[in-house]
Parts: structure tokens; sequence; C-alpha cells
């Protein structure tokens, strides 16, 4: 499947080199950087098959980068390995509850390193890029609405495979909180929010497989204010990162409304990202509800760098997107709408390019 392309990632320049010249003898393409931010930048550029990362480097530590790296979808299958200068519990564990496949204590032997890369690329190979040269060869030869039938398939897959890791991320959470105890609160309370957030991603990812098989809406009367701030909570910290501050404007007289909570979470969910990584550090997002006849109506406004008018009749529309390549999938937009359409609700969109945006959402009391 041609020459394997490794990126390592290590701040001490020796180690960086002494590796490179490693994998390089046994033929492999070798990209390096010297922290996370730096290989973060590499990826956008070039792919690689394999990422073999320090965890102590300044700037942009392993653990940072790996979840930088497992925040965009297309990068999410690249195998990682992590190097640690002391073989303590905690960096071991705490490298294996992210996910990551593998991890080596320096200082290590030839072989050892060796040993571990090539059985990561064969379980690449055997697992993974079939199933991507099998994508890519149908992409080739489908329609955009065939396209569209294979995103279920895919959704399904995906949905399947997830539940193994997650329920590993899970079990262990949960055992390290009941060892724990009560010696150490605050610790056990990560613990908790670690279950909570893989139990949620285990639910997003059964929404997805239930919504591309085309199920129908689980309804519940609900508080659409309580979405809102879950969601709002949920992404706190990309706000917070990015210095945005929220402002509510609600209606605290609507009356609840009949809706999918998971589903709703979701189009709530995508359009506060999509503001954060349109908006400029310490920007605004402005949220705000009201009732307008039938419907409540649910805005998200942001100070972001808008959209220009020629696309605003295309944001909607399956796989466009104005995101630089590999930060985007087109989709995210295109299922909002479609959640929105199955509540018998709209979705619109004003914006003027270097001012901002605003998404409302418009849902019936009764449908």
């Amino acid at each position: 499947m041609g020459t394997k392309r490794i990126l390592i990632v290590e701040d001490d320049l020796a180690v960086q080199e002494g590796i490179a010249d490693i994998l390089e003898v046994e033929g492999y393409e070798v990209l390096t950087a010297s922290n996370g931010q730096e290989a973060l930048t590499v990826l956008q550029e070039q792919r690689p098959d394999l990422i073999v990362s320090d965890i102590m480097m300044p700037y942009m530590d392993g653990y940072d980068f790996y979840e930088a790296v497992h925040k965009q979808p297309e990068w999410v299958t690249i195998p990682f390995i992590f190097l640690t200068a002391k073989s303590e519990k905690e960096d071991v564990r705490l490298g294996k509850q992210l996910g990551a496949d593998d991890y080596l204590v320096k200082p290590f032997e030839r072989e050892d390193l060796l040993i571990t890369v090539e059985a990561k690329l064969r379980r690449l190979e055997e697992v993974q890029r079939p199933a991507l040269e099998r994508a890519e060869q149908l992409e080739e030869q489908l329609t955009r609405s065939e396209r569209l039938a294979l995103l279920g398939e895919l959704a399904a897959e995906f949905a399947h495979e997830i539940k193994s890791p997650l329920s590993v991320i899970t079990m262990q959470a949960a055992l390290i909180q009941r060892q724990l105890g009560t010696e150490n609160r605050q610790v056990a309370q990560d613990m908790a929010r670690i279950i909570k957030q893989s139990k949620r991603i285990g639910e997003m990812a059964q929404n997805l497989l239930e919504y591309s098989r085309r199920a129908p809406l689980t309804r519940e009367v609900t508080d659409i204010h309580q979405i809102i701030e879950e969601s709002l909570t949920f992404t706190s910290y990309l706000l917070t990162k990015r210095g945005i501050t929220v402002e509510r404007h609600f209606d605290h007289s609507l009356p609840p409304i009949s809706i999918d909570p998971s589903q709703m979470e979701q189009v709530f969910l995508n359009l506060i990202v999509n503001a954060a990584q349109a908006t400029p550090y310490e920007g605004k997002l402005t949220v705000s509800t009201r009732r307008v006849g039938d419907e409540v109506h649910i805005s998200f406004a942001d100070t972001g760098c808008g959209i220009p008018a020629e696309n605003l009749n295309k944001i909607f529309e399956p796989y466009f997107t104005t995101k630089p390549r590999g930060e985007g999938t087109g989709l995210g937009l295109y299922v909002c709408r479609n959640i929105l359409t199955k509540h018998g609700g709209t979705i619109e969109v004003e914006s003027e390019v270097e001012v901002g945006t605003t998404f409302t959402i418009k849902l019936p009391f009764s449908h």
C-alpha cells in the first residue's frame, strides 16, 4: 500500500533525530515536529499513517495534541503511540484512558520501537485501510444522492465500532472512581465527568445510527432552555478557550415544547461550535428565545467573520463547506435542517461579512 508515513512529535532534538534515523533506514517516510502546535500544522499539509508523540512538550503537550487530533473526523483513525520518559502508572493509565493505541517508555531499544510501529501499521492495514479504500472507490462512482445513502451505511459501522472503546473508557473511569472513594474528591468528580461524556458520545453515535435509518423522533415535553444550557455547558471549554462571551436573552414564560431532546441538542451543539470557530478571539455569542405566534424562535448570533452572500443559499447543501480542507465535512448544517424538518420546524440564516451571522430556528409548539 505504498511507503508508510510516520509523524514524530518530540521536543528533544536528539531523540527526534534518533527515532527518525531508525525509521528512515527501515524505509518509512518521516515527518517531524517539536510540539503539538507544530504537529497540527504538519497534519494540515500531510496526513501520516501513524503518530509517535512525546507527552511532556512545551506549548502543547502530548495529551492536548492527542485530543486536538481526535476532534477531527479525518484524523481520528490515525494510530497514536505515546512516548514517556518514565514508567509511572499515571502516564500509562491516562494515555490509555484517552485512547492511545500504545506507549513506549524512554529510553527504549530500536527493536521495541520497530515492533510497536510495525504492529500498529499492520493493524491499520488489516482493519482501516480496506474500509477507507472502499469508501474512496465508491465516492468516485456515486452521485450526490447515492453518497447520502452511503452515509447511512458508514454511520451504522461507526456506531457499531465505537461501542467497544467507549465501554472500556466508561468501565475504567467507574473503576477508578470506586477505588478513590472519598480520598480525592476532585479526581472522583473528573471521573464522573468522563463517564457522563462517554455515555453522551454513545448516545450521539446511536442517534446518528437511528437518523441514518430514518428512525422516528423520540419526543418529550421539554424546557427548551434546559437543552440550550446543556449544549452551552458541553461547549464551555471551547468558548472559554477562544475568549467568547455568551449572552442569554431568554423568554422564560415559554411553555415546554414537544421535541426529541437528543436530536435538538445535536442541532444546538453544531450551531454553537460553528459560531465559536467563526468568531475571532474575545467575540460574542448571543442566544435568544422568544414566542412568535404558535412558534418558538431560537437564535444564535455571533460576531464572527460572516458568510458571503453568494454562499448563503448553499450552506445547507450536503458536503458544502467554506472551512479549510480537513476541517469540515459539509454535513453539519444539512443534518441540522433535516432534524428540524422532522420536527415541523425550519432554520434561517442572516449574515454580513466581518459583522456576524445569526441562525434562527423556528419550532411549532404543537406538531
